[in-house]
């Protein structure tokens, strides 16, 4: 789970990279780049989560 919450850090971090406009605040650029990005995000995470829970289910039918 831990390793999970890194990689979405990390996606985060990547997605957030260029996309910022310069002369904003830290609230404002962040509700821009929420508006922006933040479905995007969702499908993401929503997906890491499925695979995640795939190969949890794997590793349980292994052991």
């Amino acid at each position: 789970m831990i390793f999970l919450f890194y990689i979405i850090i990390i996606t985060l971090i990547l997605y957030s990279k260029g996309n910022m406009p310069v002369k904003q605040s830290k609230k404002e650029r962040y509700n821009t780049w929420v508006i922006e990005h933040g479905h995007t995000v969702f499908k993401y995470t929503v997906r890491l989560l499925i695979i995640y829970t795939i190969v949890l289910i794997f590793m349980k039918i292994n052991l």
